[in-house]
């Protein structure tokens, strides 16, 4: 039963409809598709805002749309009353399937008589949507309805539904299609498309060229899918194998036991007259930071200056560079406003994120700390090629995160020290891998960064150090026959730990 403002709705749609009717195909259509929205708006104003009032509103106004612009005969008016979303849906199913059918024919006319048919079906990829002359931003736009209701009507339509929102926005693949590389498998559609005769496969109505080109897709995407995980796992092997070649701290056998310290090539310096000086310099910028530090501040940053300092009096000016590195990233974060690219090697120009955080005095050490850091990180020629992989492998830092992270390193950490305990490793490497524990358990805690890109948070820099670590550690040990046999535990742990950081991989 139709309510008062409703039945009063129906009979300014069904005027705006009898309007139309009497008109359609003369000269005053426009007018007169004017005249019968501004009827429908007023009905509307008279129902007020209640949902299903301005449901019927729309339906009235599409409706009007579809006979105005398009006069299709087979519109019959029905009463908007008690199933006002199945009323609207009904009656814009002829037009709207009219209309995408009449865009869809046009754009595959055009391929047929295109010259040069190989390339065709990239320029009609990029030639600028036109619906018959329409504006496509148009909210009524029959084809933007058929968007709406031709896939509830029949689930076969979604394929150009799809095609239609894709140009719409502007992609260059007509359909959507992960991991279509090149746009092979889209081209080779719209190839098919365009050879397709109106015997065997246009002709056959709708329904059919809807299903068939629905497989088509279905059997595109499932290449694309295989193509895309086997380039994956491609690619991934090919990271796995540059962070193990990089790998620092480098896992090594010294006096028959397992052992880790710089990477042998990536860790070398370039020895120069002011590198004799650099450690001892740090070292004493780091002593006073870290006796300087707020009650207030950050506990990453006191404990990387530990680690930082343990590192260089260790090691001097043969460090491992990616915890000198990693423990200097945290800091900056923790201290300093992300710089820009031209401002990357100028600490002196660096803003603090709280000023009122740290002295005067103390803002100056750490800008003070950085130079000399920068300066040491210069004589190590290799690092730059280490960087660069690091920068072009982006890592899901939302999943790199608390116990995911953790675990697999805790695992690690206890299986070293029980090797340590029997003998089989240095009490070097258990101090590396108890300070890796530490400051894992910090960086776990860490928000995802900012996503850019090739910037190298400290974060993602720990994930691909220590997944270099693991698989260096984990063919080291592997290798070892005097060892290995007594490890197994351990060495599924590594590859365990290595697989876990590699999957963080974007």
């Amino acid at each position: 039963m139709c309510s008062a403002p409703h039945l009063h709705l129906e009979r300014h749609a069904e005027a705006a409809a009898q309007a139309i009717r009497a008109n359609k195909g003369g000269s005053a259509v426009y007018g007169v598709r004017r005249n019968a929205v501004q009827a429908v708006h007023k009905a509307i104003e008279s129902v007020g805002s209640s949902f299903h009032a301005v449901l019927a509103g729309e339906a009235a106004e599409a409706a009007v749309e579809a006979l105005a612009l398009s006069a299709y005969p087979s519109f019959a008016a029905h009463p908007w009353a008690d199933d006002m979303e199945r009323a609207y849906a009904e009656d814009q199913v002829a037009a709207t399937r009219a209309s995408a059918w009449a865009e869809i024919s046009n754009d595959c006319a055009w391929l047929d008589t295109s010259t040069g048919r190989i390339s065709a079906p990239t320029r009609l990829s990029e030639r600028s949507l036109r619906l018959t002359g329409r504006d496509p931003d148009r909210p009524h736009d029959l084809m933007h309805t058929a968007l709406r209701f031709l896939p509830s009507v029949a689930s076969h339509w979604e394929v150009w539904a799809d095609w239609h929102q894709r140009r719409v926005e502007g992609h260059l693949a007509g359909f959507d299609i992960p991991g279509d590389k090149g746009r092979g498998e889209d081209l080779a559609i719209l190839i098919r498309l365009a050879a397709g005769s109106d015997e065997t496969f246009w002709g056959q109505g709708p329904q059919y060229v809807n299903v068939t080109l629905g497989r088509w897709l279905d059997e595109a995407r499932a290449r694309a899918a295989g193509h895309r995980q086997a380039s994956d796992k491609a690619e991934v092997e090919a990271i796995a194998r540059d962070l193990e070649h990089q790998a620092s701290p480098e896992a090594r056998i010294v006096d028959g036991k397992l052992d880790a310290g710089p990477n042998q090539r990536f860790d070398a310096p370039r020895y120069s007259r002011d590198l004799a000086e650099l450690p001892s310099i740090l070292l004493v910028n780091a002593e006073v930071l870290r006796n300087s530090l707020p009650t207030n501040a950050s506990g990453v940053v006191g404990r990387c200056l530990d680690a930082y300092r343990d590192e260089l009096q260790v090691r001097g000016n043969r460090p491992i560079l990616s915890i000198l590195k990693a423990m200097t990233s945290a800091i900056r974060a923790e201290v300093f406003v992300p710089p820009s690219a031209d401002l990357e090697e100028q600490p002196d120009r660096w803003r603090l994120r709280d000023a009122r955080e740290w002295g005067a005095g103390t803002a100056d050490l750490f800008k003070s700390f950085f130079r000399y850091h920068l300066d040491l990180i210069s004589h190590f020629p290799l690092d730059p090629e280490r960087e660069a992989r690091f920068e072009a492998t982006p890592v899901d830092e939302a999943a790199a995160s608390g116990s995911a992270l953790t675990e697999p390193v805790e695992a690690v950490a206890a299986l070293i020290r029980d090797l340590a305990d029997r003998g089989f490793a240095t009490e070097n490497i258990v101090q590396i891998i108890e300070a890796h524990q530490r400051y894992t358990r910090d960086v776990a805690q860490l928000p995802p960064s900012q996503d850019v890109a090739d910037v190298v948070s400290p974060k993602r820099r720990h994930v691909l150090s220590t997944a270099g670590f693991y698989l260096s550690a984990y063919a080291v040990l592997g290798s070892t026959a005097s060892i290995a046999p007594f490890a197994p535990a351990l060495l599924d742990a590594l590859r365990s730990a290595a697989a876990a950081m590699l999957s963080f991989i974007r």
